[in-house]
């Protein structure tokens, strides 16, 4: 899956809805669409349920974030790519 779309969504909801589900699986199917996939709901709800936990800080801390996102298949340059984006 593309980041960079998914930052583009994510940047797209306003922030008192990042934690609301129905907003979250809306962002996240079409992230799924842009990249040519598609989520069942099972998928989608394991998705949101990390979503809101990254949103809420429940990652620890920021190496723990990276880690996670590394292993799902983020690479470092796009993990600075994202930090570029945030600053």
């Amino acid at each position: 899956m593309d980041i960079n779309t998914i930052i583009k969504l994510v940047q797209s909801v306003p922030p008192d809805k990042l934690t609301d589900e129905k907003t979250l699986r809306k962002v996240l199917k079409a992230a799924g669409k842009e990249s040519g996939q598609k989520f069942s709901d099972e998928e989608l709800n394991r998705l949101v349920k990390n979503f809101k936990k990254i949103a809420s800080g429940g990652m620890g801390s920021a190496l723990g974030m990276i880690s996670m996102l590394m292993k799902s298949g983020v690479s470092q340059k796009q993990i600075n790519n994202i930090k570029k984006k945030m600053n």
